[in-house]
Order: C-alpha cells, then sequence, then structure tokens
C-alpha cells in the first residue's frame, strides 16, 4: 500500500524549505595548542644550559693544572 506524499516532498526540496546558515558557521576555529609555546621555553632551556656548560668551562679552564697544560701545549707549538 502506497501512501500519498505531499508535492512539497517529491524529489528535490524547494528554496524555501531550506534553512540558510551564514558563511561564518563554516568557518574552522582552530583548537588550542597543548604545545603552543613550548619552543619559547626549549630555546630559553638551551640557553640557560649552554650558559652554565661555559661557566663550567672556563672554570676548568682557568684551573692550575690545566693551563700550565695548555700553556706548554701552545709553546711547544709555536716552538716548531
Amino acid at each position: 500500500m502506497k501512501l500519498p506524499v505531499p508535492n512539497n516532498m517529491v524529489g528535490r526540496p524547494s528554496e524555501d524549505s531550506l534553512v540558510r546558515l551564514p558563511e561564518s558557521a563554516f568557518a574552522v576555529v582552530a583548537a588550542p595548542d597543548a604545545e603552543e609555546g613550548s619552543t619559547t621555553v626549549e630555546y630559553a632551556l638551551g640557553a640557560v644550559a649552554t650558559a652554565a656548560f661555559a661557566g663550567l668551562l672556563l672554570a676548568v679552564l682557568k684551573s692550575g693544572g690545566v693551563k700550565g697544560m695548555l700553556t706548554s701545549i701552545i709553546q711547544s707549538a709555536l716552538s716548531l
């Protein structure tokens, strides 16, 4: 048994029956990134680690034993 179908439901819907959404309804909104700003922190930590390593290296190079060893290496290189 076939049920009667109203005229406005046969085929394609009429323009009047369609709901119009504004174009902004389809705009893609980016979700906040959980790692946003992590690059800046990584650079800051790298700079601090580099400064600490440079300070440690400077302290070692200024010590008496290393200073004497470097002096003897440089003198022997210059005497060639």
